[in-house]
């Protein structure tokens, strides 16, 4: 019998919610600086909408297009930077909400030496994942690069077989250490190993409980989607095509409030999705520490 409540596992973010219903407020008004910061940012940095044609055959066009692109990477890594910083200080919320519930002033928010680890073990992960993934894409390319000398056919059957191994093989990595972050959290230690061992032999439940956790997301990402459509549409009228499209092109157009309100609900439905998608890993984990540590019978 497996060592982890699947279906409980997946409601962790519900019952966080429950137990601890003034941390909402926290994190809603959290997600709305976080954003507005994230955003802001991107602007001062001298970042701008670029809405590129879908396809694009003139060479001299689609050259122009990419020296814009390149132009934005400044913009692009300002905005990256400050939400790194803004994913290790909710990580660490929910990992604290979990792990250490008695912790719960100001919605378990803190920036202390614990967000730098995470922030540490997310840079690591990130390493990691990066080499797997063009290490997968290289040995797919290989493959299909050699299965094309027996016909094109043979190329396309060995190479939609090569992609779907990689795809496999990038989710075990994926699972098997997903719970370097818990781990960094509660021991103060960055390391892969630990995870690893927890997890084996416990992909499929461990696998399970995220995909019901993501599952149970969707619902609540439609429901607070139309209640934000709802919304607009109830205080904008003739004005919800503004609010739903329209991007800030400087910082003083962050605080008009059409884009003010959209931020608003958005960092509410942040408030509402973190728990669901932050808490399962760290939950797993406490339940597979717990059972290590309990005698045998």
């Amino acid at each position: 019998m497996s060592d982890i409540a699947v279906t409980d596992t997946a409601f962790t973010g519900f019952r966080v919610v429950r137990e601890h219903p003034l941390a909402l407020p926290f994190w809603a008004l959290a997600a709305l600086v976080f954003s507005l910061a994230i955003k802001g940012a991107f602007l001062a940095a001298g970042g701008k909408i670029i809405d590129p044609p879908m396809f694009q055959t003139d060479p001299a066009q689609a050259r122009a297009m990419l020296a814009e692109f390149a132009g934005l990477a400044p913009a692009i890594l300002a905005a990256a930077a400050v939400g790194l910083v803004v994913n290790c200080i909710a990580y660490a919320a929910l990992n604290r909400a979990v792990l250490r519930p008695q912790e719960g002033a100001f919605g378990f928010l803190r920036l202390g030496v614990g967000e730098l680890r995470l922030l540490g073990a997310m840079v690591l992960l990130a390493i990691v994942f990066l080499a797997a993934y063009i290490g997968l894409i290289f040995v797919v390319v290989i493959c299909a690069a050699l299965a094309a000398l027996g016909g094109k056919v043979v190329a396309i059957i060995v190479g939609a077989m090569t992609l779907a191994t990689a795809i496999c093989i990038f989710a075990i990595l994926a699972v098997r250490l997903s719970l370097v972050l818990p781990c960094a959290f509660d021991t103060g230690k960055i390391a892969l190993g630990e995870s690893w061992a927890l997890t084996r032999g416990r992909f499929w439940p461990i696998l399970g409980v995220y995909l019901l956790a993501l599952a149970l997301t969707g619902v609540v990402l439609l429901l607070a989607w139309l209640v934000k459509m709802g919304v607009g549409a109830l205080v904008l009228g003739s004005r919800l095509p503004d609010f739903l499209t329209n991007e800030p092109e400087n910082l003083a157009d962050l605080f008009t409030p059409v884009i003010l309100l959209r931020f608003t609900l958005s960092a509410v439905t942040s408030a509402l999705i973190w728990p669901l998608t932050l808490t399962p890993a760290p939950a797993i984990y406490r339940q597979l520490v717990a059972a290590r540590g309990a005698p045998k019978p």
